[in-house]
């Protein structure tokens, strides 16, 4: 894993708010979800959402999404050769949650 996630806090802020929602628009509605996620389960990304959105730190944080990886995708890997997609599919979320903080002037963490 080479890849960082720059929204980190905001994909933590939108799994606090709804754990599923956070884990269909991340990675179930992700085009490309079946290079990188082939057996995604609803379940147990919701799962993770709620349960990393525990985390303090951008270093916990990853790490939680990278030990849920084979629950979440159904695929068995070493740390090190978790896709930079998976992280850039949750990533992409804090994006999003990042324009709507800035779009109504909200406080962004």
């Amino acid at each position: 894993m080479v890849y960082h996630l720059r929204y980190w806090k905001q994909v933590r802020d939108h799994f606090l708010l709804d754990p599923l929602e956070s884990a269909i628009l991340a990675i179930e509605k992700n085009e490309e979800r079946k290079k990188f996620c082939p057996k995604y389960d609803r379940i147990d990304a919701a799962q993770t959402a709620e349960d990393c959105s525990k985390m303090i730190s951008q270093e916990g944080f990853e790490a939680c999404l990278a030990m849920s990886y084979e629950d979440v995708c159904g695929v068995a890997l070493r740390l090190e050769e978790i896709p930079d997609e998976y992280f850039k599919a949750w990533d992409r979320l804090g994006e999003a949650v990042n324009r709507i903080y800035e779009e109504h002037k909200l406080y962004s963490l």
